[in-house]
């Protein structure tokens, strides 16, 4: 894993994820299933290409087109959440407040947005560990969400996160 502040460079900006994100492996770790990931998202290309490279990985992916969708498939076994910032009828944020307001368990939350600056205050604090920004290489998806699902504690994800002011 990389011990530098960036994973890797992509899109039109680097990933970067907080230290000391929560390690939430999901139950069905504990069974022996595959680690459950949820993808939120209204494009139905992004969608398709994260399916792939994440059931490709070995991942169990489930599907919503909204924030709406999301909060009805957000379960206790999700691993890991990929949510889309910008949706119609609920957005990714919306979805962040909704989950935590009914007291639901979120899980590591990486928010996927078509801008570099669409990081607004506060979203440390709504569970979001780090920002994919579109276009996305699939493969540092996949090995993203691999490092949130299975590596344990600090050595998980040494990266630098970029919630600090002015980011």
């Amino acid at each position: 894993m990389a011990s530098d502040e960036t994973l890797a460079e992509h899109g039109r900006g680097p990933l970067k994820l907080r230290a000391g994100a929560p390690n939430l492996q999901g139950m069905s770790r504990s069974l022996g299933k595959a680690p459950v990931v949820l993808t939120i998202d209204d494009s139905l290309m992004a969608r398709t290409v994260l399916r792939r490279a994440l059931v490709g990985a070995g991942f169990e992916v489930l599907e919503a087109v909204d924030g709406l969708d999301g909060l009805k498939k957000l379960t206790g076994e999700v691993a890991c959440v990929l949510c889309d910032v910008n949706m119609p009828r609920m957005n990714g944020f919306e979805f962040l407040s909704a989950a935590r307001g009914a007291g639901r368990p979120l899980p590591p939350v990486l928010m996927i947005t078509a801008h570099e600056n669409d990081r607004p205050p506060g979203a440390r604090e709504m569970g979001v560990v780090g920002w994919i920004v579109k276009p996305f290489d699939p493969e540092l998806v996949v090995t993203t969400v691999r490092g949130l699902v299975n590596e344990p504690g600090n050595a998980r994800m040494r990266l630098h996160d970029r919630f600090s002011a002015g980011s």
